[in-house]
C-alpha cells in the first residue's frame, strides 16, 4: 500500500506510525532510497534522529553516509555542477551493482553446493572488485535485499559463516528487506549450529524482525518457537542455563562451626520429670 504512494504521502503515513513500523519499512528499502525517505520523514515531522539511533551501529553509519552524500549532491546541483558528472557517477555505480549482484549469485551457488570455504574466499576476493558496502552488499536483482551472510545462514554452512564473520568481517546485525538479521534467518531455517555460533560471537538475540512470507516481528527465538524448530529452542535454553550457572560461585564458603562444649549446660529452672509409671501393659 505504501509503495503505491508518492514520497510525500508515504512519509506522512509513516510519520504517523510507530518507530518499529518505520524502521521495518526503512530497512526493507534499497540503500539508495533510504536517505531520500529519511529526508521526507524529517519534513513530515518524524523524529529521524531517534530512528537512526535505534539502528545497529554499522547500519546507522552507512545510512548517515548516504544522507551526507545526498546533501553534497544537492549542493553540487545548486552550484551549477554539470549534469554529466552525476550521469558518469551513476553509470559507475550501476556497473558495480551488476558486478556485485553476479558475485552474490556465484557465492550463493558455492554455498548451495557445500561448505567450501576456500572457494567462497576466492569468489569474494577475485578481481579486486570493491563495493562501498563491502561484504555486507545487498543484492538488487538477484537476492534483493539479502547479503552473503543471510545466504550462508539460510544454507547452514558453518565453515563459510565463520570465514565471513571472522575473516571477512561481515556485520552480524545487517538486515534484509524484511528486517531480518542472519541470526533470525538461521533460527527460522532451524540451523541450530549456526544459531549457537552467531550467539557466541555476539549476535543480538533480543532484536526483532520479520522473515520472508511473514508479517509479524519476532526475535530469533520467537521465530524458532513459531516455526517449531526444537533444536534451535534447545540452544537458547542451554544458553540461559549456562548464564545462570556462571552466576553461581564455583565453591561455596564453608561455615566452620563453633567449638561444641563437652557438656551441654542445663538450666536449673527447667524441671525434668523422671517419674516411672507402671501400668497393666508395661512400663511407660
Amino acid at each position: 500500500m505504501l509503495d503505491a504512494l508518492d514520497d510525500g504521502a508515504r512519509a506522512n503515513v509513516l510519520a504517523s506510525m510507530g518507530r518499529e513500523a518505520q524502521l521495518e519499512y526503512l530497512l526493507g528499502m534499497d540503500d539508495s532510497d533510504q536517505a531520500a525517505l529519511l529526508e521526507s520523514l524529517a519534513a513530515a515531522g518524524a523524529d529521524v534522529e531517534a530512528l537512526l539511533a535505534s539502528l545497529p551501529p554499522e547500519q546507522r553509519k552507512l545510512m548517515q553516509e548516504a544522507i551526507k552524500a545526498q546533501a553534497e549532491a544537492k549542493l553540487k546541483i545548486a552550484a551549477g555542477v554539470p549534469f554529466p558528472f552525476f550521469t558518469e557517477r551513476t553509470r559507475e555505480q550501476q556497473t558495480m551493482t551488476v558486478a556485485w549482484d553476479e558475485r552474490l549469485f556465484q557465492a550463493a551457488r558455492v554455498l548451495h553446493s557445500g561448505d567450501d570455504v576456500k572457494e567462497l574466499r576466492r569468489m569474494m576476493t577475485v578481481g579486486g572488485l570493491r563495493h562501498p558496502a563491502g561484504i555486507d552488499y545487498k543484492g538488487t536483482v538477484k537476492f534483493p535485499g539479502e547479503c552473503i551472510l543471510h545466504l550462508a545462514a539460510r544454507s547452514g554452512r558453518l565453515g563459510c559463516m565463520r570465514y565471513l564473520v571472522e575473516e571477512a568481517k561481515a556485520s552480524l546485525e545487517v538486515r534484509d528487506h524484511h528486517g531480518a538479521s542472519p541470526l533470525m534467518v538461521a533460527a527460522g531455517k532451524g540451523r541450530s549450529q549456526l544459531v549457537s555460533y552467531l550467539l557466541e560471537v555476539g549476535a543480538d538475540g533480543s532484536a526483532r524482525g520479520a522473515l520472508k512470507g511473514h508479517d509479524q516481528m519476532e526475535t530469533a527465538e520467537g521465530w524458532a518457537h513459531r516455526l517449531r524448530h526444537e533444536r534451535v529452542l534447545r540452544v537458547f535454553e542451554a544458553r540461559r542455563i549456562h548464564a545462570i550457572a556462571e552466576e553461581i560461585p564455583e565453591e561455596l564458603p564453608e561455615e566452620i562451626p563453633e567449638e561444641i562444649p563437652e557438656e551441654i549446660p542445663v538450666d536449673p529452672s527447667v524441671q525434668v520429670s523422671t517419674t516411672v509409671f507402671v501400668t497393666d501393659i508395661g512400663i511407660t
